[in-house]
Formats: C-alpha cells, sequence, structure tokens
C-alpha cells in the first residue's frame, strides 16, 4: 500500500511538474 502511495504522488508531483517547469 505504501508503494502505492508514493506511485500515486510521484504521478501527482509529475503532473505538477509539467503544469509549472518553473514552479515548485
Amino acid at each position: 500500500q505504501a508503494t502505492k502511495d508514493l506511485e500515486e504522488m510521484l504521478k501527482d508531483v509529475w503532473h505538477w511538474q509539467t503544469k509549472n517547469p518553473n514552479g515548485y
């Protein structure tokens, strides 16, 4: 379950990064 959460979080971060390449 922990790995699933991590994957989900990573996906979220990726979306954020692609939407805001200059923002953190």
